[in-house]
């Protein structure tokens, strides 16, 4: 860290599958010499956010999450299970009867259960892409983001074991059963920190660069049961809350994600190629806006104006 110069933050935003497009974000940071000093991220970017801030390079954590996706302990885990199958690909009618069946028993749990997924069914792809270490101990300062549900305010790991912080950030409600923490009873940190802007502040950055890859409110497909009006209303409060922090924000991305649904594995590829492709266009805003604040920050230290 060069003296005086201004720590730069990456807030990766929640959005399940859709938040590999980090991956791709991370690639063209990293090729452009942009530093990062400071990352905070919530559900699926704090899964991306904390390998590359335990120091796995982006190549080896791209290589990773596509080896781990591709492998038979993925396809049998009931991840693959909640949408249709991977890919387009052409499947026999045993394997779309199995898929339904999976799919069936998984929602069916929901209803019985805190969660359709049991939170150890989602270690297999954490302990794939990241050792379970102490975040106190990971090179670049890292911060996960939960919700509680039983305080309904946001909770910030910055330290104790990783594993358990990611999963708490990632446990989707109604979907990934919460996470019991002490007195905590946690949820994906999207309930309230969509976009993790403040903690990345929180964490020391004063320059925050900002990954949005959720579908927003604009995407509607309607409302046909109970359970759809339940999740639209969690979606407007989640957004609402996302844009007044994304305000904080001095760059914002937002990757081409398209109408993925969240646990959609099967276009990991091409998410990771929109997050380098809007990356790319906002290389430009990048370069222009983080010198004017180093030379603001060198300035304000001398106390001389310029």
């Amino acid at each position: 860290m060069v003296m005086g110069k201004k720590k730069v933050g990456l807030a990766l935003g929640g959005g399940g599958a859709r938040g590999f497009a980090h991956i791709g974000v991370l690639k063209v940071l990293v090729e452009n010499d942009i530093e990062i000093d400071v990352i905070a991220g919530t559900s699926m970017g704090s899964i991306v956010g904390a390998v590359y801030a335990a120091g796995v390079s982006v190549a080896e954590l791209e290589e990773r999450a596509l080896a781990f996706l591709r492998s038979k302990e993925f396809t049998d885990s009931p991840l693959s299970a909640i949408v249709p199958s991977v890919g387009g690909a052409k499947v026999s009618w045993w394997q779309r009867l199995e898929h339904f069946t999976k799919e069936k028993n998984l929602w069916a749990r929901a209803f019985f259960k805190p969660g359709a997924i049991r939170c150890e069914e989602m270690l297999p792809l954490i302990k794939a892409l990241v050792p379970d270490i102490l975040i106190e101990e990971m090179p670049l300062p890292f911060r996960a983001v939960a919700s509680d549900l039983v305080t309904g305010e946001r909770v910030v790991f910055d330290k104790g074991s990783l594993h358990q912080a990611l999963l708490a950030s990632c446990a989707i409600p109604g979907a990934i059963e919460p996470i019991k923490s002490k007195d905590m009873l946690l949820v994906d940190g999207g309930v309230l920190s969509l976009v993790p802007v403040y903690a990345a502040y929180e964490a020391g950055a004063q320059f925050v660069i900002a990954v949005s890859v959720d579908l927003g409110i604009g995407y509607w497909m309607g409302v046909k049961t109970a359970l759809d009006t339940f999740l639209r209303v969690g979606n407007i409060a989640s957004e609402n809350l996302k844009k007044q922090e994304m305000k904080a924000a001095n760059v914002i991305i937002r990757p081409n994600v398209g109408s993925s649904h969240w646990a959609d594995f099967s276009r990991v590829e091409e998410l990771i190629v929109a997050g380098e492709e809007a990356t790319k266009k906002l290389l430009p805003s990048i370069a222009t806006a983080l010198p004017l604040y180093q030379r603001l920050f060198r300035w304000l230290s001398k106390g001389e104006i310029r």
